[in-house]
């Protein structure tokens, strides 16, 4: 059975639950820590754009907006553009998408069900049932069931 604890028995047990816990707590300043820490190094690696890097590149900064914006000045808008010239640099498909185009792309399946084997199996729809439990079932599949006015799907 469920009870409400009280304020104070609540309390009691928060306060044993933390003493039994607090051998294992590790609680560090980020100060701390960063005393133990090894210096960082940066490495600048310098590599050229790719084809449609430099080209997308190229068109953002041609655009007169963006020209326009830069002579405006204003803060904001130069970081924008900052931003924008940083996604064309790591992530091109992200600024400008491009289709997928897959070597693997094949026509679609199409499926004749003759209407004999549709009616067939409303004469027993309890194994129609359990038939296509254990069976995945195509959009098409389940468009002809439909149409065929099983009642029993």
């Amino acid at each position: 059975m469920y009870r409400r604890l009280s304020y104070r028995k609540a309390a009691v047990i928060k306060e044993s639950l933390l003493q039994v816990l607090r051998p294992f707590l590790l609680r560090r300043l980020k100060a701390d820590v960063e005393k133990q820490l090894p210096k960082k190094y940066e490495h600048v690696v310098l590599c050229n754009l790719s084809k449609r890097q430099r080209f997308l590149y190229d068109e953002f900064m041609s655009r007169r907006a963006t020209k326009d914006t830069l002579a405006n000045g204003h803060f904001m808008s130069v970081i924008n553009i900052l931003m924008q010239l940083r996604k064309v640099c790591n992530h091109p498909d992200m600024f400008d998408p491009r289709p997928i185009v897959s070597p693997f792309e094949t026509e679609p399946l199409s499926m004749v069900v003759p209407a004999n084997v549709l009616k067939s199996l409303e004469y027993e729809p309890l194994q129609v049932r359990l038939f296509l439990t254990y069976l995945p079932l195509t959009d098409c599949t389940v468009c002809c069931i439909v149409m065929a006015g099983l009642k029993s799907f």
